[in-house]
Formats: structure tokens, C-alpha cells, sequence
């Protein structure tokens, strides 16, 4: 395992629930590689080993990153896509304002993470790069579509400086300007800098179907 994973182990709490938790080993994300046809960023697959599926923040406040289910935020592509139609130019904000190519970049998204105000993280599986195993991340919200913000390409960087750190307050300005720190918390948690990551609690049926999952 990546030494600097661990390092982010030793730094952060670690809160475990009484069910089981859900992690991937490396079988399992390659024989989803293989029947998916989706490559996934070496760096996400560690994070799958290792923390596997859970949140960082509390249950109110949180990132939460999830080991790769198909379709499993599937309605949340449905919903931007259906307000780009219906709502012509909504995308008011963001990198990308063109209609069509907004159409173009979800049709091919791959949502890994979300939070409670209905936030996406999502790779653009059009920029796969050999050279750097990665891809472009995008945040978008799936409850008011504004735009789709561009968050980097590593997948430890975005651990590491934007659920850990503060790069959120460089890419989203806009809500730095209207929320003071304050009032954030409540608001977009995104724009917290979190300190713990918590495994969800799941029964064990479920923990015996998500081992058998692609197996």
C-alpha cells in the first residue's frame, strides 16, 4: 500500500460502526474493470482496499466516497441532464456553460462521491491519460444545476486537498464570497475541512452481497 495513504490513516479518525464495512479487494475491482470496461485510477483503487466506502465528516456534514457500483447515482446524472434540457443555458456557472457539451461530458460521467446537499464528484471518462492513470474530476449539484466546477485529476490530491484541506474554497469562490465560515457548516459542507472518516453501517446480508459483487 501507498505509504502516503497512511500517513492520511494516522492523521485523521477513524470511527467504525457496529456493522460490517464495505471494501473492495484488488479481484473484485478487476473483474469490475473487465466487465465494465471502466479503468480505474490505481490511486481509488488503494483507497477502495483500504478505507473502502464511507464519509468524511459526521452524518450531517460529510464527503462521502463510494466503492464503484454501477448506476448506483444514476438518477443524479438523470436529474442534470433533464435541467440542461428543460432549462436551456442553466449552467449560469462554473467551467463549462455550453449546453451541449454539459450533455456531452455527463453522458460519459462516473460518479464516485457525493454529499447531503446533493453535490456530485464525477470523472469525465473521456480524459483517461495513461500518463498520470487518471482523469478530470468534476463537481456539479444534482438539486440546483449551476454548472460543473473542474476539482483536478489525482484522486489522492483530492482527498488530501480538497475533503482534507481547502482547496474547495479556491474552486467554489462564489459561495467563499456569500457564506462566511459560519454560516457554511449547515450550508455546503464541501467547503468544511474534515478530520474524520466513518464507514457506514451496513448488515451483514449486505456485506455478503457486496463481497460476492463481481466475484
Amino acid at each position: 500500500m501507498d505509504k502516503k495513504w497512511h500517513e492520511i490513516l494516522e492523521d485523521i479518525e477513524i470511527v467504525e460502526e457496529n456493522g460490517e464495512k464495505e471494501v473492495w479487494s484488488k479481484e473484485q475491482l478487476l473483474y469490475f474493470e473487465q466487465e465494465t470496461g471502466v479503468l480505474l485510477p490505481e490511486q481509488y483503487k488503494v483507497f477502495c482496499e483500504l478505507f473502502g466506502t464511507g464519509y468524511f465528516g459526521d452524518d450531517c456534514d460529510y464527503v462521502r466516497i463510494e466503492c464503484p457500483h454501477p448506476n448506483s447515482f444514476e438518477i443524479f446524472i438523470i436529474s442534470i441532464k433533464k435541467e440542461i434540457e428543460w432549462f436551456p443555458g442553466s449552467a449560469i456557472n462554473g467551467d463549462i456553460k455550453n449546453d451541449k457539451l454539459l450533455q456531452e461530458l455527463f453522458d460519459n460521467a462516473f460518479v464516485f462521491g457525493d454529499t447531503p446537499c446533493s453535490n456530485i464528484f464525477f470523472w469525465d471518462l473521456r480524459t483517461y491519460n495513461s500518463l498520470d492513470d487518471s482523469y478530470d474530476i468534476y463537481l456539479a449539484n444534482s438539486d440546483c444545476f449551476e454548472g460543473v466546477y473542474w476539482v483536478g485529476r489525482d484522486f489522492y490530491e483530492f482527498i488530501h486537498d480538497f475533503c482534507l484541506g481547502t482547496q474547495s474554497w479556491e474552486i467554489l469562490p462564489k459561495f467563499k464570497e456569500i457564506f462566511p465560515k459560519s454560516e457554511v457548516k449547515s450550508s455546503y459542507p464541501i467547503l468544511n475541512v474534515f478530520t474524520r472518516y466513518s464507514h457506514p453501517d451496513i448488515s451483514k446480508e449486505q456485506a455478503e452481497i457486496y463481497r460476492k459483487l463481481y466475484l
